[in-house]
């Protein structure tokens, strides 16, 4: 992971049990929709249980058929504090995606609200980070979709995407400890944490 600069501290826990729910993602720019059963990353949850360093962001995992992917940690605000990185911070070593194969995504927290984008990742926007990792630093015109899935543990995306390299930014807000009502200690609505992941794929 990206070294990350602190800015500030604070203070929260980690949240309990959730929902499930998927976004299904078709085309660049294309049409999204609900489904409640069908993403099953069970083979990939035990990634969710690598230790972390105290008061940092939960791993969270893309599994893509029995291949299973951490996903690098970049700009957020947890326990430990806040911290910004310029750029996705993604795994070096990329997994492979037939086209049309579904991405399943899982998570450590119950979110309540969460941003999906897709960028090409040429290799002029890749550049070595620390600790073995790799930032993405894309240009606008890089994008090719981004969409908001519902609150839940789990997303599944299933992109129509031609051959190429790509970085998937997940980033998500943490339901507190005491529910959404509960005042959050980043300024939003309640937010108990927030988090960027990045994800790194080769479609072929």
């Amino acid at each position: 992971m990206a070294k990350p600069v602190i800015v500030g501290v604070l203070l929260t826990g980690l949240a309990a049990s959730g929902l499930v729910a998927v976004l299904l993602l078709r085309g660049e720019g294309g049409t999204s929709g609900v489904v409640r059963d069908g993403a099953d990353v069970r083979g990939c949850l035990p990634e969710l249980a690598s230790p972390l360093r105290s008061g940092f962001p939960p791993p969270a995992v893309l599994a893509v058929g029995d291949a299973c992917q951490t996903g690098g940690i970049g700009t957020n605000c947890w326990e430990w504090g806040c911290g910004d990185v310029a750029g996705i911070v993604v795994p070096a070593t990329p997994i492979s995606v037939s086209e049309g194969q579904p991405l399943r995504i899982a998570l450590d927290f119950d979110a309540f609200d969460t941003h999906v984008r897709i960028w090409r990742a040429n290799s002029d926007r890749l550049r070595e980070g620390e600790s073995g990792d790799t930032l993405v630093s894309p240009a606008d015109v890089d994008q090719v979709w981004e969409g908001a899935p519902p609150p839940g543990r789990t997303i599944e995306l299933r992109p129509d995407l031609s051959p190429g390299r790509y970085a998937i930014e997940v980033f998500a807000y943490k339901v507190p400890p005491g529910g959404l009502q509960t005042p959050g200690p980043f300024g939003g609505v309640g937010a108990g944490g927030d988090v960027s992941y990045g994800f790194h794929i080769v479609v072929e």
